[in-house]
């Protein structure tokens, strides 16, 4: 950039007023060069390798997802929703051998089917799939689309957030996708 030339002014600007102090920049590379050879090598960057975690929870209590869910089933979804939590978290209050005491612990789970058809809790095998890293959107969407085919005929659970603290999460069994959204 030349003086006088378009924009050379505002580039000033932005060094006296935004870029004068130190900051974190964020970058994400899906293939690395094994020569290190890339230009960014110059600031000696801080790179982190971020691996997926699996786990799984013998045991879980899961309850029956609802076939049809009507717009009044709103606090039992938000129960459903707690589970979800619950059980991304690792939980032991949604495995069926908590020991926890029972007057002291006051989550109970959703109740089965939304409290239709006079279903019951039922333990299973759960697979927690975490990965806590900046992922694209083109990446989260491809992670989604193989989690969808994988849980033909099962359920699955889907939840991301963004940096602003906006999160959503989506359930899907059979023909039915409950998505909440948060907004940060």
């Amino acid at each position: 950039m030349v003086r006088g030339k378009p924009a050379f002014e505002r580039i000033l600007w932005a060094f006296h007023n935004v870029l004068d102090h130190s900051v974190a920049w964020l970058f994400y590379g899906r293939t690395l060069p094994g020569d290190g050879s890339r230009p960014i090598n110059i600031h000696q960057p801080k790179e982190e390798r971020v691996e997926a975690t699996i786990d799984q929870l013998d045991g879980g209590t899961m309850p029956d997802f609802p076939n049809l869910v009507e717009e009044a089933d709103y606090i039992d979804l938000t129960e459903l929703l707690e589970w979800l939590t619950l059980a991304a978290n690792g939980s032991p209050r949604m495995l069926s051998s908590d020991k926890g005491d029972q007057y002291l612990r006051r989550y109970e789970g959703p109740p089965s089917a939304l409290g239709k058809n006079g279903s019951t809790d039922k333990a299973r095998e759960l697979m927690l799939f975490r990965w806590h890293a900046f992922v694209p959107a083109s990446s989260a969407l491809k992670l989604f689309l193989t989690v969808l085919k994988a849980a033909a005929n099962d359920w699955f659970a889907f939840t991301a957030t963004a940096f602003n603290g906006g999160a959503y999460t989506i359930l899907g069994h059979d023909a039915l996708a409950l998505i909440w959204e948060y907004t940060g």
